[in-house]
Protein backbone atom coordinates (compact mmCIF):
# COMPACT_ATOMS: atom_id res chain seq x y z
CA UNK A 1 0.00 0.00 0.00
CA UNK A 2 1.96 2.74 -1.12
CA UNK A 3 -0.77 5.14 0.46
CA UNK A 4 -2.99 5.07 2.81
CA UNK A 5 -4.82 8.30 3.08
CA UNK A 6 -4.00 11.18 -0.01
CA UNK A 7 -5.26 14.09 0.20
CA UNK A 8 -3.24 15.62 -2.67
CA UNK A 9 -2.15 15.27 -6.10
CA UNK A 10 0.29 13.39 -7.33
CA UNK A 11 2.85 15.44 -8.25
CA UNK A 12 3.22 17.34 -4.40
CA UNK A 13 3.84 13.74 -3.34
CA UNK A 14 6.57 13.33 -5.82
CA UNK A 15 7.70 17.01 -5.26
CA UNK A 16 8.11 16.06 -1.35
CA UNK A 17 10.15 12.86 -2.30
CA UNK A 18 12.25 15.06 -4.76
CA UNK A 19 13.01 17.27 -1.38
CA UNK A 20 13.38 14.08 0.98
CA UNK A 21 16.17 13.41 -1.16
CA UNK A 22 18.01 16.43 -1.49
CA UNK A 23 17.35 17.35 -5.20
CA UNK A 24 15.49 20.51 -7.08
CA UNK A 25 11.98 20.34 -7.19
CA UNK A 26 11.72 20.74 -10.71
CA UNK A 27 13.69 17.73 -10.99
CA UNK A 28 11.14 15.28 -12.62
CA UNK A 29 13.23 11.82 -13.15
CA UNK A 30 13.56 11.18 -9.27
CA UNK A 31 11.17 9.04 -7.91
CA UNK A 32 11.35 6.54 -5.07
CA UNK A 33 9.48 3.15 -6.21
CA UNK A 34 7.31 1.64 -3.79
CA UNK A 35 7.57 -1.43 -2.10
CA UNK A 36 8.96 -2.96 0.91
CA UNK A 37 12.65 -1.77 0.23
CA UNK A 38 11.46 2.14 0.28
CA UNK A 39 12.33 4.16 3.42
CA UNK A 40 9.18 5.21 3.82
CA UNK A 41 7.66 1.71 4.68
CA UNK A 42 4.91 0.15 3.18
CA UNK A 43 2.50 2.76 4.48
CA UNK A 44 2.03 6.74 4.21
CA UNK A 45 -0.17 8.47 4.99
CA UNK A 46 -0.42 12.01 3.31
CA UNK A 47 -1.91 15.07 4.15
CA UNK A 48 -2.03 18.53 2.72
CA UNK A 49 -0.30 20.70 4.48
CA UNK A 50 2.68 23.59 2.89
CA UNK A 51 5.62 21.63 4.18
CA UNK A 52 4.79 18.05 2.59
CA UNK A 53 5.19 16.51 6.07
CA UNK A 54 4.05 12.64 6.31
CA UNK A 55 3.47 10.38 8.91
CA UNK A 56 5.11 6.96 7.76
CA UNK A 57 6.20 3.55 8.13
CA UNK A 58 10.32 2.93 7.71
CA UNK A 59 12.45 -0.21 6.75
CA UNK A 60 14.66 1.24 9.30
CA UNK A 61 12.57 -0.07 12.68
CA UNK A 62 15.83 -0.21 14.53
CA UNK A 63 15.43 3.61 15.03
CA UNK A 64 12.22 3.15 17.15
CA UNK A 65 14.38 2.06 19.88
CA UNK A 66 16.80 4.82 20.07
CA UNK A 67 17.40 7.52 22.22
CA UNK A 68 17.53 10.47 19.66
CA UNK A 69 14.71 9.79 17.24
CA UNK A 70 15.47 12.79 14.87
CA UNK A 71 16.48 10.97 11.97
CA UNK A 72 14.10 12.01 9.14
CA UNK A 73 14.34 14.45 6.69
CA UNK A 74 11.04 16.24 7.88
CA UNK A 75 8.44 13.72 7.52
CA UNK A 76 7.54 11.36 10.37
CA UNK A 77 8.20 7.54 10.90
CA UNK A 78 5.21 5.72 12.61
CA UNK A 79 5.70 3.22 14.86
CA UNK A 80 2.51 0.71 14.27
CA UNK A 81 1.61 1.96 11.43
CA UNK A 82 -0.32 -1.09 10.57
CA UNK A 83 -2.42 -0.73 13.46
CA UNK A 84 -2.37 2.77 12.95
CA UNK A 85 -4.09 2.25 9.44
CA UNK A 86 -6.56 -0.16 10.15
CA UNK A 87 -7.75 1.92 12.80
CA UNK A 88 -8.17 5.09 10.63
CA UNK A 89 -9.49 3.27 7.76
CA UNK A 90 -12.27 1.01 9.75
CA UNK A 91 -13.49 4.34 11.97
CA UNK A 92 -16.65 5.15 10.20
CA UNK A 93 -18.75 4.44 6.59
CA UNK A 94 -17.78 5.48 3.39
CA UNK A 95 -20.25 7.56 1.26
CA UNK A 96 -21.25 6.01 -1.59
CA UNK A 97 -19.58 6.28 -5.16
CA UNK A 98 -21.03 8.68 -8.16
CA UNK A 99 -22.83 5.13 -9.32
CA UNK A 100 -24.15 4.82 -6.52
CA UNK A 101 -22.15 1.77 -5.43
CA UNK A 102 -20.66 1.24 -1.94
CA UNK A 103 -17.08 1.25 -1.30
CA UNK A 104 -16.00 -2.02 0.35
CA UNK A 105 -15.33 -1.59 4.23
CA UNK A 106 -11.57 -1.27 4.80
CA UNK A 107 -11.38 -4.05 7.49
CA UNK A 108 -7.88 -5.15 9.32
CA UNK A 109 -7.78 -8.11 6.74
CA UNK A 110 -8.11 -5.74 4.16
CA UNK A 111 -5.40 -3.69 4.87
CA UNK A 112 -2.86 -6.62 5.73
CA UNK A 113 -4.06 -8.22 2.53
CA UNK A 114 -3.13 -5.20 0.38
CA UNK A 115 -0.16 -4.26 1.89
CA UNK A 116 0.84 -8.02 1.25
CA UNK A 117 -0.23 -7.50 -2.21
CA UNK A 118 2.34 -4.67 -2.77
CA UNK A 119 0.67 -3.03 -5.01
CA UNK A 120 0.05 0.97 -4.34
CA UNK A 121 -3.28 1.73 -3.22
CA UNK A 122 -5.04 5.32 -2.48
CA UNK A 123 -7.06 5.05 0.64
CA UNK A 124 -8.97 7.64 1.69
CA UNK A 125 -10.22 7.89 5.14
CA UNK A 126 -13.70 7.69 5.56
CA UNK A 127 -13.79 11.08 7.50
CA UNK A 128 -11.75 14.57 7.56
CA UNK A 129 -8.76 13.70 9.98
CA UNK A 130 -7.33 16.46 11.93
CA UNK A 131 -3.70 16.35 12.44
CA UNK A 132 -1.60 18.40 14.80
CA UNK A 133 2.43 17.66 15.08
CA UNK A 134 2.87 19.91 18.32
CA UNK A 135 6.78 19.74 19.26
CA UNK A 136 7.66 20.40 22.97
CA UNK A 137 11.20 20.55 25.02
CA UNK A 138 9.29 19.47 28.42
CA UNK A 139 6.22 18.05 28.98
CA UNK A 140 4.49 17.11 32.35
CA UNK A 141 4.07 13.59 33.41
CA UNK A 142 1.03 11.69 34.70
CA UNK A 143 2.71 12.02 38.08
CA UNK A 144 2.89 15.78 38.22
CA UNK A 145 6.50 15.51 37.08
CA UNK A 146 8.46 17.42 34.24
CA UNK A 147 10.38 15.89 31.69
CA UNK A 148 13.01 18.02 29.73
CA UNK A 149 13.83 16.53 25.92
CA UNK A 150 17.05 18.40 24.21
CA UNK A 151 15.54 21.66 22.05
CA UNK A 152 16.75 19.84 18.84
CA UNK A 153 15.22 22.38 16.38
CA UNK A 154 16.10 25.29 18.86
CA UNK A 155 12.86 26.29 19.66
CA UNK A 156 13.06 27.53 23.23
CA UNK A 157 14.78 30.47 23.18
CA UNK A 158 11.89 32.46 20.73
CA UNK A 159 9.20 30.81 22.99
CA UNK A 160 10.79 31.58 26.37
CA UNK A 161 10.92 35.46 24.69
CA UNK A 162 7.51 35.65 23.58
CA UNK A 163 6.12 34.60 26.93
CA UNK A 164 8.23 36.95 28.61
CA UNK A 165 7.04 39.94 26.37
CA UNK A 166 3.76 39.82 27.46
CA UNK A 167 2.01 43.46 27.12
CA UNK A 168 2.33 45.22 31.00
CA UNK A 169 -0.48 44.44 32.80
CA UNK A 170 -3.10 47.45 33.73
CA UNK A 171 -1.31 49.13 37.25
CA UNK A 172 -3.75 47.71 39.07
CA UNK A 173 -3.85 44.26 37.99
CA UNK A 174 -1.20 41.65 39.50
CA UNK A 175 2.18 41.49 37.43
CA UNK A 176 1.90 38.47 35.76
CA UNK A 177 4.73 36.32 36.16
CA UNK A 178 7.93 35.61 34.16
CA UNK A 179 8.89 32.56 32.57
CA UNK A 180 11.68 30.97 33.54
CA UNK A 181 14.72 30.92 31.15
CA UNK A 182 16.81 27.50 30.71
Amino acid sequence: MGSAAEHQQGGRRQAGLRRAQGRRREDPTLASASGPRNALGQIKFVMYNPHNIYLHDTTAKTLFDAKARAYSHGCIRTEHVLLLAERLLGEGTYPPAADGTVPAAWTPERVKETVASKKTVQANFPKPLPVYIVYMSSAALQDGSIKDYADIYKKDGKVIAALNNVATPAPSAKPEDKVASR
